[in-house]
């Protein structure tokens, strides 16, 4: 995909989101990981302009046994928007969730963003703290065979 596609496809994504569609059918089979990147990245950037506030990247998929059962040879990435966090008292109700679940996690608070190629070491540094955490997400039925959907979807 060019550029520009790439741009008309973030919008498709949001017009879906905006409808309350999550995987939107018409995208079923249609992208490449590298494509589903770049249309989360579109996305990313558009609700900033809007005036989302990135504050961190999740990290899925680590488990090499998760990464061989839906055919991946490393671990994914998604979005943290201040949008929505649960520090602001929302109360979830069960069936506004796509089939939830949730996933023990654990939170790393880094003090800047680390450059591509960072080591462990610039890593180590720069970690201020660790919480446990939990994350509530859409099940994985939705997404079968379609994981470069779901990453263009920000990932859950």
């Amino acid at each position: 995909m060019d550029q520009s596609e790439i741009a008309a496809a973030a919008e498709e994504f949001e017009a879906a989101q905006a409808r309350g569609e999550h995987f939107p059918r018409a995208w079923f089979d249609r992208l490449t990981l590298d494509d589903a990147y770049r249309i989360l990245l579109a996305r990313i950037a558009h609700r900033q302009r809007q005036g989302a506030r990135r504050i961190g990247w999740k990290i899925g998929l680590t488990a090499t046994a998760i990464q061989q059962q839906l055919g991946v040879h490393e671990p994914v990435f998604g979005c943290l928007l201040a949008e929505g966090l649960v520090n602001s008292g929302h109360i979830f109700r069960r069936d506004a969730l796509i089939e939830p679940a949730f996933e023990n996690e654990l939170c790393i608070v880094l003090d800047r963003d680390l450059p591509p190629g960072a080591t462990y070491a610039d890593v180590a540094v720069g970690i201020i703290q660790v919480d446990t955490a939990f994350k509530i997400i859409k099940t994985l039925s939705k997404r079968a065979g379609q994981l470069a959907l779901a990453l263009a979807d920000n990932g859950e």
